[in-house]
């Protein structure tokens, strides 16, 4: 909805119900000259997958902004594997991340240490970031 699509796309997209979003965003969702709005941040704790030293990771995230980071960190690592090329990655190797818990977390960009991790992966292309 932050990129302009309506409530009623989104839950037709994801096979949700209008109830369960009311339910599950509160505060997050309101109604504004007759729309259903969704605030421009939020603070929703989410688990998703990190690439991080360690391999990969689940972290809870309370960020919007996090968990977008998260998402585009994931794009360009897919673009850097299948190019072959580092520099893909540079403007992540100074970004950390804090989970739910306040615990620091960097991301990979080595592009050794991310081919060994995906080399651990059994199903690489149905890797879902955002965890249940």
């Amino acid at each position: 909805m932050r990129k302009g699509d309506s409530l009623t796309q989104v839950l037709k997209t994801r096979g949700l119900t209008k109830d369960f979003a009311l339910r599950n965003l509160g505060k997050h969702l309101q109604k504004s000259n007759g729309k259903w709005v969704v605030s421009k941040t939020d603070s929703l704790e989410v688990e998703m997958l990190i690439y991080s030293k360690y391999g990969l990771r689940t972290i809870v995230t309370r960020s919007s902004k996090d968990r977008s980071r998260i998402a585009k960190y994931f794009n360009d690592v897919q673009k850097a594997l299948k190019k072959n090329d580092a520099s893909i990655l540079e403007k992540y190797s100074d970004i950390k991340i804090v989970d739910a818990e306040g615990k620091e977390h960097h991301f990979e960009t080595g592009l050794e240490k991310l081919y060994e991790i995906e080399e651990t992966i059994e199903e690489p292309e149905f890797l879902e970031i955002y965890q249940s």
